[in-house]
């Protein structure tokens, strides 16, 4: 027992009565004393520990009874009527906090991938730091974008966060969906382009062995070349998403607070009838300042409009939310086809509400 340990799932009893499902907990056990921290936190706690009868005590109380240890899984049950908490071991490869820091440069500077045994993704970080978190004024996470694709979810994310966490020497990567701790990835090696680790999520029981891969970088020329190809002003010829004949034409234009978790801002809603008629227009210009319009009504506009170096996206100002992130399908000639997530009014039973979706849109460009 005496190794670190991180926290990948807690299962309720049956009389607990609902509680906080909480993971990212990282635990050390050496020569008796407990040093524990979660993955959002900044600072660590240690404390003096013994073990009685498997019950894990401190001085005045306790954390737990050991129910199972093996060289590859520890489940400590909190009491008999909350929770068992499931510990995966963490291997011990050690970084430096210089590493760390290498690392944490490297992951902002560049997109990555990660293939594991269920989930594909494609990772955005952004240094901006991630609010609305527990102990807000302690954590050290960051907000990120991030495309997946698993059985559970396809599409970009939004509202979601990262972080870079040194325990013991060693260095873990945590991301959330749903906007809580889903996925922790162990860095084992960094070579650079390629980091190998360990992975586990929500999703998977057990670490797999897996590499973060750093996009291809286009080159300046390349990216230079896309973005002349963007400058310009664009209208709708197709629609391919959501399905057009499936709406109705009710109209609602309504101003919305948006939490970004970083700063508020508010736009007005694209309607139905936007999409029926084909009325919104995207604007980009060489000066980097950008425009949506829907039936000659403005509905976002900004002073920052830029590529992903991989080509793969436009982003919106500081593009740290999925609403900001425009995905490139097709560019050739006069002609952009892109994937947006977006808000739509709806007609529902109780009343027109919005919904979230995703816009696939093919693009003409309009003759100045």
């Amino acid at each position: 027992m005496e190794k670190s340990w991180i926290l990948v799932e807690q299962k309720a009893k049956p009389n607990s009565g609902g509680m906080y499902m909480l993971r990212g907990l990282l635990v050390d056990f050496e020569d008796n004393l407990m040093t524990y921290s979660y993955i959002t936190a900044k600072d660590e706690t240690e404390k003096k520990y013994w073990i009685k009868d498997n019950v894990i005590k401190f001085d005045t109380s306790t954390f737990g009874k050991i129910i199972h240890l093996s060289k590859d899984s520890l489940i400590i049950e909190e009491d008999t009527n909350s929770f068992d908490m499931h510990f995966r071991p963490l291997e011990n490869f050690n970084f430096s906090k210089s590493e760390k820091e290498d690392i944490f440069q490297s992951l902002f500077k560049n997109s990555w991938s990660i293939e594991s045994v269920k989930s594909n993704q494609i990772f955005y970080c952004d240094t901006t730091v991630y609010r609305g978190m527990m102990s807000e004024e302690e954590n050290d996470v960051r907000c990120i974008v991030y495309e997946t694709e698993n059985e559970y979810w396809n599409g970009i994310s939004d509202y979601e966060w990262w972080t870079l966490k040194h325990f013991d020497n060693k260095l873990v990567l945590g991301i959330s969906h749903h906007q809580t701790e889903n996925a922790f990835l162990q860095m084992t090696t960094n070579l650079g382009q390629v980091i190998n680790g360990q992975y586990i999520s929500a999703f998977e029981n057990n670490w797999t062995k897996v590499k973060l891969k750093k996009e291809q970088i286009l080159s300046s020329k390349r990216l230079d070349t896309m973005k002349e190809m963007i400058i310009g002003n664009w209208e709708i010829e197709n629609t391919i998403e959501p399905n057009i004949d499936m709406l109705d034409s009710v109209e609602y234009h309504s101003e919305l607070t948006e939490e970004s978790r970083t700063i508020e801002h508010k736009r007005k809603g694209i309607t139905k009838t936007n999409l029926k008629e084909n009325t919104i227009n995207f604007s980009f210009q060489r000066n980097g300042e950008f425009q949506i319009k829907a039936n000659d009504k403005e509905i976002r506009s900004g002073d920052l409009w830029e590529l992903t170096n991989d080509g793969q996206y436009i982003k919106l100002e500081k593009g740290i939310v999925g609403n900001n992130f425009i995905k490139i399908l097709n560019l050739k000639d006069n002609k952009l086809q892109i994937l947006k997530k977006e808000m739509i009014d709806a007609e529902v039973q109780n009343g027109i509400k919005l919904f979230q979706t995703f816009l696939n849109l093919e693009l003409i460009k309009k003759e100045n």
